[in-house]
């Protein structure tokens, strides 16, 4: 069976979960959205410390804030605004870019 893995990216706080389906949660946490560091590499620990035990298929992201996603851009998978930081950008994807 496969697993994927969800990351709801809000404004004020992010939800990662983990499981085979929407009724079929495995794992889920919550915390505060803070620094795009910070937040960031707490999402990744979050899946990273999954992958030891099974290997995830996918993961999907849903975003506060327009992402772009077109890689011809300059700004490709940066989130474009943030609530508390207007008209900043930062690479919230790029953390989750295999190397």
């Amino acid at each position: 069976m496969s697993v994927y893995g969800g990351v709801e990216a809000g404004g004020t706080k992010i939800v990662c979960a983990i499981g085979s389906g929407p009724d079929k949660l495995e794992t889920e946490i919550s915390f505060a959205t803070t620094t795009p560091q910070e937040t960031i590499t707490r999402i990744i620990a979050f899946f990273r410390e999954y992958q030891q035990r099974e290997q995830l298929s996918a993961v999907g992201i849903g975003s506060f804030g327009p992402i772009d996603l077109d890689p011809r851009h300059p700004s490709s998978v940066r989130s474009q605004t943030h609530r508390n930081q207007a008209g900043r950008t930062r690479n919230f994807l790029g953390g989750f870019v295999a190397p």
